[in-house]
């Protein structure tokens, strides 16, 4: 098997040698963007998926004992969601070659930060101003997008960008929430999909409401 940690760089060249390639053959999914497309074009494909997007809800995620590859989670993921889920994408440095987390230190700090958050406590783990724009939901780089009306921009996502959370409403909304990591989220062997979902990270991000990065 391939793994994303390992073979990073590798994918990279293969996505781009499929530039210009035919489409897929898995149905409903774009294919890979013409290498001769124009700068806008190319920016405009990045929204597209070609694997769907599978992720595991936080709940579950809260219980693991060590993290799991994509291949052995199949049943306690999902792909079908409504477009209103909240998810948080779990971005992470791979700290051996063979295994994301060997020693589960990663997990057990993404899930001691989901754990206050969802006890309620999600103040206290960041500093008085953070939490003043995490909560409220304002950023300068948010209005932005919003000010030109960035492509996948949506009325959800401005919905969502006008919701203000108190500790106790993040709570409720990150108990029903979801998790998309890498090692559980994309399929680690290459002709399982692995290629589809890498091209497709672009679109995850863009879906997800949350980006935590666990250094």
């Amino acid at each position: 098997s391939s793994h994303v940690g390992s073979s990073h760089l590798s994918l990279m060249h293969d996505a781009a040698e499929r530039f210009g390639r035919p489409p897929s053959p898995r149905s409903g999914y774009a294919a890979a963007p013409q290498a001769s497309a124009m700068p806008s074009t190319a920016v405009a494909v990045c929204n597209e998926t070609h694997f769907p997007m599978t992720v595991l809800p936080l709940l579950a995620f809260q219980s693991l004992a060590c993290l799991k590859p994509f291949e052995a989670m199949r049943g306690l993921t999902e792909t079908s969601l409504n477009e209103d889920a909240l998810i948080t994408f779990l971005s992470h440095q791979w700290l051996s070659f063979s295994s994301p987390d060997p020693g589960g230190v990663q997990l057990r700090a993404a899930q001691k930060v989901f754990q206050a958050i969802l006890d309620g406590r999600a103040q206290s783990i960041m500093s008085e101003k953070d939490w003043k724009t995490w909560s409220s939901r304002k950023s300068d780089l948010a209005a932005a997008f919003a000010s030109v009306g960035a492509r996948g921009f949506t009325s959800e996502d401005a919905k969502f960008q006008a919701k203000e959370f108190t500790a106790e409403t993040l709570s409720q909304e990150m108990s029903a929430s979801y998790v998309w990591m890498d090692y559980f989220s994309v399929p680690q062997a290459v002709n399982d999909g692995l290629m589809e979902a890498v091209l497709s990270i672009p679109h995850y991000i863009e879906r997800c409401c949350f980006f935590f990065v666990v250094a």
